[in-house]
């Protein structure tokens, strides 16, 4: 076993939790956030466009190779343990554009025909020269209980958008707060093209839990939208502990659970 792997399995073994109950993850496609200022588009594809997950351990086993040994990753704990814990979110509709975002207050984007994702150029480069494009496509997680969620690009995937660019990750409390993800991309370069090809994936979500994770589904409805665009509206430049202080001081959490149960698709 590798020195890494040795050291990891023997800490965890040590703070395991003895609670082994399946810890509930609910998701949903944060679908309404541009709906009236985007209807046609969102009318066109809805949630559509958000297949299911799936998980990035049980997806690399299909590809295992029988005569691996004891010693690949594949068998390393430390390497396991975050491949069973993170699930991997994919892109249904393959989309190219060419852009010049070299003056960013007179943004070129070109989609190559009818058929795209929808996209937008909502606020400066965070880097020099290297501008950000944010495409219609926003997801929420929710937990019961306090739970850790990493967002990141795909990582153990062959590379394909993260050619051009990579979306922008994020680690949060999704028992403590509730808001949408945006898969926005940072490019690589101020000008060229950008391919998203389909079934291709998107970015990682890990969990930090020892438990096993089920995802759930559920509709997003109005009154969700609601409650998040006030939770963020709330706490403008606001540090997360802040956020998190406010969320549980205001029941949100019973609120949205609440209604999460009611629209629930599995």
């Amino acid at each position: 076993m590798c020195g890494v792997c040795f050291v990891v399995f023997s800490v965890r073994m040590v703070n395991m939790s003895e609670d082994k109950k399946p810890l509930i993850v609910y998701w949903t496609p944060g679908a309404f956030i541009d709906k009236f200022q985007e209807a046609s588009w969102y009318n066109m594809y809805g949630s559509t466009i958000y297949p299911d997950p799936k998980n990035l351990h049980a997806s690399l086993m299909k590809e295992k190779n029988p005569d691996r040994g004891p010693t690949t990753f594949i068998s390393c704990p430390a390497a396991l343990n975050t491949f069973r814990k993170t699930f991997v979110f994919y892109n249904s509709k393959a989309s190219k554009y060419e852009y010049d975002l070299r003056n960013i207050e007179k943004p070129e984007v070109k989609p190559e025909g009818e058929d795209y994702l929808n996209y937008a150029i909502r606020r400066p480069p965070a880097l020099l020269g290297k501008p950000t494009i944010e495409f219609q496509l926003r997801w929420i997680f929710f937990s019961e209980e306090s739970l850790e969620i990493d967002i990141t690009p795909p990582m153990f995937s062959q590379p394909k958008y993260t050619k051009y660019g990579t979306c922008i990750p994020g680690q949060y409390n999704i028992g403590q707060w509730y808001r949408p993800f945006v898969f926005e991309v940072q490019m690589w370069e101020p000008q060229g093209t950008f391919i998203l090809e389909k079934d291709e994936p998107l970015f990682y979500a890990t969990f930090f839990t020892d438990r096993p994770i089920v995802l759930k589904r559920y509709v997003y409805t109005e009154k969700l939208d609601s409650i998040s665009k006030h939770l963020i509206a709330s706490t403008t430049n606001e540090p997360l502990n802040d956020r998190y202080d406010l969320f549980n001081n205001t029941s949100q959490r019973e609120l949205i659970l609440k209604n999460i149960k009611e629209n629930l698709l599995q």
